[in-house]
């Protein structure tokens, strides 16, 4: 118990006392009048048991947030250090070119990384948006892979296309191709 966090562990004990002093000080105001039969003091009774408890309780678990937040933040400060390697320039700089001047829509932080996790992010060169909504073209090892971020379920997801099932999307690139070839 050594280790917790020292306001966790005074509201824990706080939280006891008042328990302990609220029970005994409903036994001693109601007290008299308990054996006789009587409501009002079995009511003032309850009344102060209760509220002993509730607010004990209340101390008790408030106490108990800030022990697994302490916690919580003791793991992450871990964890980062842990998860962080220093030395891979292909995580720390993955020289990934992201092209979306053709296109209406934005290409959002998320996007790429789903699409890095699914291609391996020391392999992908370039992610171009096409006009298709949310429809990229991966460069990835040299290879052209055509990929749609899809929503389901309220959850989204990267699936792989072929480009021959879209021959708009083929056409179109081989386009955007020779107009990069052009410009340089």
């Amino acid at each position: 118990m050594s280790d917790r966090n020292k306001i966790a562990q005074l509201l824990y004990w706080i939280g006891i006392t008042v328990i302990i002093v609220g029970i005994i000080l409903a036994f001693t105001v109601a007290g008299p009048g308990l054996g006789n039969g009587e409501e009002g003091p079995w009511r003032i009774f309850i009344i102060m048991f209760l509220s002993a408890i509730v607010s004990g309780m209340i101390l008790i678990g408030l106490g108990e947030l800030i022990e697994r937040q302490s916690e919580m933040n003791r793991l992450l400060r871990q964890g980062f250090q842990l998860a962080v390697p220093q030395n891979d320039p292909a995580i720390t700089d993955p020289k990934i070119e992201i092209k979306n001047d053709q296109v209406d829509w934005n290409i959002e932080v998320e996007d790429v990384d789903k699409i890095l996790q699914l291609f391996d992010k020391r392999k992908v060169r370039e992610i171009i948006a096409t006009p298709s909504s949310y429809t990229f073209v991966v460069v990835a090892d040299d290879k052209e892979q055509l990929v749609k971020k899809v929503r389901s379920n309220n959850s989204e997801e990267i699936l792989l296309l072929t480009f021959s099932s879209y021959p708009n999307l083929q056409e179109w690139y081989r386009n955007y191709k020779k107009e990069v070839v052009i410009e340089v």
